[in-house]
């Protein structure tokens, strides 16, 4: 049998079948085996192709046996290994952590998790901020938010509900964390306590850096009706893109730029 490479599969096309005296037995090989596919071929054939393939196949082989090929159990092992680490990157990078869900739409409640998140799917990010006590934040979240031509649009964004007050669904002192630093975001960067208000911002953005270091792509202060809010996600969309294409032709500049 020849290794590596499945030159296997060829070989017994080279060999002749084991001679058998039982008619039955010879009747299935002559039609079944292939080692008997150079006698039904016609002489011609036999004469001549055959002998180049033979020629051609004994020339390959000790090529092949020289690369000494890893077994398959290795390729299988390494292939599960690499496996397993991409699940782990993942699950570690692309889950956003304990989410909010409004109208079929993810909410992350930790905004870090989501800006890595966003850094690999190459999304802008939606800070909605909220508050559990608020009427006019609850308002928007059950008529607007869930409405389907916002959680349409929605899905082009990483969304994150960055509530203020406290945070529903997870444990009280990781809620009070959060929702402090939250309240702390929107007071420091944006300078306002309306709330609701949403911001649009690059998936680069920084929470620590200085409010006059960074230029949200857009910000909208109080409660909106359906239409309103669909302009505001159409139009930080559109900024989205012109600041994404604006990048890559810098970035496209500066590869072409000579050196020195």
């Amino acid at each position: 049998m020849i290794e590596g490479c499945g030159f296997f599969v060829l070989w017994p096309v080279l060999e002749e079948p084991a001679p058998c005296s039982n008619e039955v037995c010879a009747s299935h090989v002559s039609s079944s085996s292939p080692g008997v596919l150079r006698r039904s071929l016609p002489s011609a054939f036999s004469g001549a192709a055959l002998p180049a393939y033979n020629g051609a196949v004994s020339r390959i082989n000790p090529f092949f046996r020289s690369l000494r090929l890893p077994h398959p159990l290795w390729i299988g092992a390494a292939a599960a290994i690499l496996g397993l680490a991409y699940a782990g990157i993942y699950w570690h990078f692309l889950r956003v952590g304990p989410t909010y869900e409004r109208g079929g739409t993810q909410f992350a409640l930790d905004l870090e998790r989501a800006l890595v998140r966003a850094r690999l799917q190459n999304k802008p990010v939606l800070l909605c901020f909220l508050a559990v006590n608020a009427v006019n934040s609850r308002s928007m979240e059950k008529n607007v938010l869930s409405a389907s031509p916002v959680a349409e649009r929605l899905q082009k964004f990483v969304c994150v509900a960055a509530f203020v007050d406290q945070i529903p669904f997870i444990e009280a002192k990781e809620g009070m964390r959060l929702a402090a630093r939250n309240d702390g975001l929107q007071q420091g960067w944006l300078e306002d306590v309306t709330i609701p208000s949403f911001a649009v911002v690059r998936p680069e953005f920084n929470p620590q850096a200085a409010a006059d270091r960074y230029d949200p792509l857009a910000v909208s202060f109080g409660a909106q009706d359906e239409a309103e809010f669909t302009r505001f996600l159409d139009a930080a969309l559109e900024k989205w893109k012109e600041s994404r294409s604006a990048s890559a032709e810098h970035s496209l500049r500066a590869e072409l730029k000579p050196a020195g």
